[in-house]
């Protein structure tokens, strides 16, 4: 039921309709996103094009009403130096994700998919056919779609009847502030998402986003724990993004765990199935848009069925219709771990004081936190022998005067 799901069903019953083909779609969803008590631990940001997704290839209207507030850029944030980062005119818009799933079932059910409100409990994938268990009806069918994101209970379903190896991911936590009888402090923000590469252990990136009545906090890392939320909201940069009064509301925030994926899934395609969305992981690393990736693999999971058919052979050409995305995983790895070091060496402070002066460098920061482009892209787009130079320069002086400190010291860390 969640935006990858959705569209998939979505575009099924539309090529159904235009074909004149009788098909049944259904969407198992437990959650009760109209009734507004789920809570979805994505921040809330779409970024471009997503109203071309949900308008020209999904064929719906896009929400415009749920839409809190409108996000022209980025702060990026090193424990010392901060520099804005510009859309060149790309807006994102903040919401709440439970609203937008709730609209986007809306919508499937509108074009004649069938929800079932029930969890999954068990699959059993045949050689004709698949039969799906839940806690209140089963149904027997010609294929699965997997859409359940990083859920531990369904992605163990799914590896014990196929070959499929959920992806590997990172933790998240989020957290938001409502800040009770300041709504000046939000009004008077410039609705730019303060994005943080803190120094802390663990802590790979982090981010305070405005939203219309509240602040949205949220931490990602491999081993991060509720502690390092805690330590992330009280770095000094952090608390100057917020208002006065949040440090006393400190010990009564309600935090919320979840993960997303930074690798691929494995086997996440086989006979009678197919994975979208978290659960296929195909999505870069290190960066946003996973609404925008998860609409596009459920449109094109939907496509492959209506047009090549439900066979592993068949939906390799699904697979294969993200080997841009793949192909750039070593590149986004690769600047996944720079990044890393230098937030927790530190040297991503000059660098930043270099692309201040330098537009084609601020330009690759802003592609990089935005996801507008590939990491391949944007390290062609952006190197060039003279700018090289000027960063292996800067570099060397930095770590001579790191030297230097620490050997007037008399350590070295």
């Amino acid at each position: 039921g969640g935006p990858a799901g959705v569209s998939c069903a979505i575009t099924l019953k539309n090529l159904a309709k235009n074909r004149n083909i009788n098909l049944d779609v259904v969407v198992y969803e437990p959650k009760d996103f109209e009734g507004g008590i789920e809570h979805n631990e994505c921040a809330g940001v779409l970024s471009q094009p997503i109203e071309h997704i949900i308008e020209d290839k999904l064929g719906i209207p896009f929400p415009w009403h749920l839409v809190k507030r409108e996000v022209p850029g980025y702060y990026l944030h090193t424990d010392s130096s901060v520099i804005k980062l510009d859309g060149e005119g790309e807006i994102s818009y903040a919401l709440r994700r439970v609203q937008f799933d709730a609209y986007l079932l809306k919508k499937a059910i509108e074009a004649g998919a069938t929800v079932i409100r029930s969890k999954v409990t068990d699959v059993e994938i045949g050689k004709d056919k698949v039969t799906v268990y839940s806690e209140t009806k089963h149904i027997r069918a010609d294929v699965v779609v997997g859409a359940f994101g990083l859920e531990e209970d369904t992605h163990r379903i799914f590896e014990r009847e196929t070959s499929y190896k959920s992806p590997k991911y990172l933790l998240t936590i989020l957290t938001k502030f409502h800040p009770k009888g300041q709504h000046h402090d939000l009004e008077d923000t410039d609705g730019y998402i303060h994005a943080f590469l803190p120094s802390l252990k663990g802590i790979e990136f982090g981010a305070v986003t405005p939203k219309a009545d509240h602040y949205t906090m949220n931490i990602a890392g491999a081993k991060i724990s509720s502690r390092s939320m805690d330590e992330f909201l009280r770095v000094p940069a952090v608390l100057e993004v917020l208002p006065k009064n949040f440090k006393a509301s400190l010990e009564k925030l309600d935090y919320h765990r979840g993960c997303f994926p930074i690798k691929p899934a494995s086997h996440f395609v086989g006979d009678r199935y197919v994975t979208i969305g978290d659960a296929a992981g195909l999505i870069r690393p290190f960066k946003g848009k996973g609404v925008n990736s998860a609409c596009l693999m459920g449109i094109k999971a939907a496509e492959t069925m209506m047009d090549s058919g439900i066979s592993r052979e068949a939906f390799q050409t699904y697979a294969d219709s993200f080997n841009e995305i793949i192909k750039d995983l070593p590149y986004a790895h690769a600047v996944r771990r720079f990044v890393i070091w230098g937030a927790y060496y530190g040297f991503l402070t000059p660098i930043i004081q270099i692309a201040k002066d330098c537009p084609a460098l601020k330009k690759a920061l802003f592609d990089s936190v935005s996801g507008k482009k590939a990491y391949r892209k944007i390290l062609i787009d952006t190197m060039s022998i003279p700018l090289f130079i000027k960063v292996a320069i800067t570099l060397m002086r930095w770590l001579v005067k790191r030297i230097v400190t620490f050997h007037g010291r008399h350590f070295l860390v």
